[in-house]
């Protein structure tokens, strides 16, 4: 039978140049589209988690004590430590055991300050400034960095917006200079507390796509009809409808394999107990941002711990009293080991649940995420801005992990009239990182430094 090419092209591009979905069945079949490396040319987005702890702390709790402190990682610019893995026994007395899993996923800091005074209780650890004449004030000049990230088309590059999730049973520390600089007009952005409005302001509206969306939307089977009307063209030879068939095959079982890959979108069960502890309030926190990042529909979310047990005994004003008390007081570091460690643990449990998130490039939504844990003071009866705590954990794959860093001065001494060996690089250069690190640009954030100048300056 004589072929009629002028009637194969038209059939061709009638029914499957009509739509995006048919150039698909003409694609070669390439490696990087498989599971592996499917989303090489669509990045996964990038998460932030902010975690403010109050008060301070003692060093001699929080950091690690039995190692090499003159173990240089790059003496000649000043930066010691080790690795984590190479730590035995528990980090610190404060990050226990709760965290040996994830000694590869995170990174502990040490040696960072503010190059200023700034008053008690007033740091703005997000901000790179001291808080304005009150605690629960705006910072002196310039945003926090979350409102910073909020804003910028590089971070949330979706085009519909994507709110923050804010969480805080105290006060707040996100607010936003839109001009940057010293702005008068600057805008609170506001908490939200307890484990069910959280969740009911982000699943309320039952807005998670089903599972089954994601699996009824295979291009091959959307486009089923027009190829049953090409396959059954009598103009087609049986070896053309072969090999189509068998293209056709294969496009549906590369989808099947990267949709089997995909993060399931799930409402998160809510704990409820018949008293409800802050360990099941915290819990559900936790699982909540972590169903919200899995179904994309937040990419930051911050959080002001003030609860230090589980059954509510402890909270942040009898936290505070203990924070005043001395640093060789037995009692004192006792309760520090035993508060700050269970907040901690907390934190803990939020990255080993990212990190059971499987993603499409064989990493896991911890890979893809950026937590960070700061207190708004440094060392803690004296309560400074000087030896801040910094944890850095995920690093949506831009910062190394696995590492205790100390940036402090040496010798360690305390000299007269001067910073004391707790500063060694200054906070900000932290933050500028962290943008940097979630794809910000300068652009982003030197206009939000005093008078318009270098942020946190």
């Amino acid at each position: 039978m004589k072929t009629n090419k002028k009637t194969l092209v038209s059939i061709d591009r009638r029914l499957f140049l009509k739509s995006a979905a048919g150039q698909y069945l003409f694609m070669p079949l390439l490696p990087s589209l498989f599971a592996s490396k499917a989303h090489a040319t669509t990045p996964i987005p990038k998460r932030v988690i902010f975690i403010q702890m109050r008060d301070g702390t003692f060093e001699s709790e929080y950091f690690p004590q039995n190692v090499n402190s003159a173990l240089a990682l790059n003496s000649s610019s000043g930066v010691y430590g080790v690795r984590l893995k190479d730590i035995s026994g528990p980090i610190s007395n404060i990050i226990t055991s709760e965290w040996d899993p994830l000694r590869d996923k995170f990174s502990l800091v040490r040696g960072l300050g503010y190059l200023h005074f700034a008053f008690h209780k007033a740091c703005a650890p997000f901000s790179g400034s001291e808080s304005k004449g009150a605690e629960d004030g705006p910072p002196s000049f310039g945003s926090s960095i979350d409102c910073i990230l909020e804003h910028s088309p590089r971070f949330i590059t979706s085009t519909t917006p994507i709110a923050p999730i804010r969480i805080s049973n105290y006060r707040t520390y996100s607010w936003w200079r839109q001009a940057g600089g010293n702005d008068t007009n600057v805008i609170k952005k506001t908490s939200l507390k307890g484990d069910k409005v959280i969740f009911n302001s982000v699943f309320g509206s039952g807005s998670v796509p089903p599972v089954t969306t994601l699996k009824s939307s295979l291009i091959a089977d959307r486009i089923k009809e027009e190829f049953n009307a090409l396959i059954n063209n009598k103009n087609l030879g049986s070896s053309d409808v072969y090999h189509l068939r068998q293209h056709l095959d294969h496009v549906h079982e590369l989808q099947k394999r990267v949709i089997a890959n995909q993060p399931i979108c799930t409402h998160p069960t809510q704990k409820i107990d018949a008293v409800n502890t802050n360990d099941r309030t915290f819990e559900n926190y936790f699982d909540t941002i972590v169903s919200a990042f899995t179904c994309d529909l937040t990419r930051i979310a911050t959080l002001f711990i003030d609860s230090y047990d589980g059954q509510s005994k402890v909270g942040s004003d009898v936290h505070h009293d203990n924070s005043h008390r001395s640093s060789s007081d037995p009692v004192g570091l006792e309760n520090c080991r035993r508060w700050q460690g269970w907040t901690l643990n907390k934190v803990a449990y939020l990255m080993k649940a990212l990190d059971r998130v499987p993603q499409p490039d064989g990493k896991t939504l911890l890979d893809h995420t950026l937590v960070i844990v700061a207190n708004e003071d440094g060392l803690g009866n004296e309560h400074s801005a000087e030896g801040l705590q910094l944890i850095l954990g995920g690093a949506a794959q831009h910062l190394n992990m696995g590492y205790y860093i100390d940036y402090r001065r040496r010798p360690l001494t305390r000299p007269a009239g001067v910073f004391s060996p707790e500063v060694g690089l200054p906070w900000t250069g932290a933050l500028i990182s962290i943008m940097k690190a979630l794809g910000l640009s300068e652009d982003d954030y030197l206009h939000q430094g005093s008078g318009g100048g270098l942020f946190g300056s």
